[in-house]
């Protein structure tokens, strides 16, 4: 995949890329999941150079089942909703096979503020330290701590991207695609390794040259995209700076 984005970037032409949207009731049930991704992936891989990823439609699947999520709950908190997806990674993406696929994260879809029942999910030091409170106010009066959560639980679950459709999401799943200096430096260091264990620039963690290295490759495809924060940087800074240009 990576290769296929750099070719893209350098060909000189503009080249009109393919966004499947798997949403269908045989995804939904799992009397048919498997044999109908397995079905998906075997045609997919004849327009491999052209599906710039896949994308999943979480409510057409909530629709089969009459649920609906809250703003109080991540797509992963319901099974009916998240084992499809799940396992649409789980075919799609699979490394070990040359014709890999991305696939987007579900979308959020509130952006109101309405009464809490749980607590908020952000938590206030590191917003205290670079005095934006005003910001974290903000980001929990338009609920948008469920989405930070959410996307973060994208990431460690396979999904690459997030998609958007309310405008006001933009800035901040973006953001918190940005790649953080520290995992930055790790994917540089797991890749300049052929074999063997070394310790993380921070020396909280271990680098592994073999089983981290797929992990690397995709950090480094995103810094391509998305951009390195600077060290001592987070997605406050990057957010804040976003509010600015819409602001003005």
């Amino acid at each position: 995949m990576r290769k296929k984005f750099n070719q893209s970037l350098d060909s000189g032409h503009s080249i009109f890329w393919g966004m499947p949207i798997i949403e269908s009731e045989s995804i939904a049930n799992v009397l048919f999941r498997l044999s109908e991704l397995g079905a998906l992936r075997e045609l997919a891989n004849k327009f491999h150079d052209v599906i710039l990823c896949f994308r999943v439609g979480a409510t057409d699947i909530s629709a089969f089942y009459g649920i609906r999520r809250s703003k109080d709950f991540t797509i992963y908190q319901s099974q009916l909703l998240s084992n499809p997806l799940i396992d649409v990674v789980s075919v799609l993406s699979d490394s070990l096979n040359e014709n890999s696929f991305y696939v987007s994260g579900a979308v959020w879809e509130h952006f109101s503020n309405k009464d809490r029942l749980f607590k908020p999910q952000l938590r206030a030091s590191p917003f205290e330290k670079r005095e934006s409170n005003k910001l974290r106010t903000k980001l929990l009066l338009d609920d948008m701590d469920g989405l930070i959560r959410e996307v973060e639980l994208d990431k460690i679950n396979g999904f690459f991207g997030k998609t958007v459709i309310h405008p006001s999401h933009i800035a901040l799943v973006n953001s918190l695609y940005v790649v953080p200096y520290e995992e930055y430096q790790d994917a540089l260091d797991v890749l300049s390794r052929e074999t063997g264990v070394g310790t993380s620039e921070n020396h909280d963690k271990m680098n592994e040259s073999a089983p981290h290295r797929n992990w690397a490759e995709k950090i480094m495809l995103r810094a391509q995209i998305y951009g390195v924060y600077n060290a001592g940087k987070i997605y406050i800074d990057c957010f804040e700076l976003a509010q600015e240009v819409f602001n003005d």
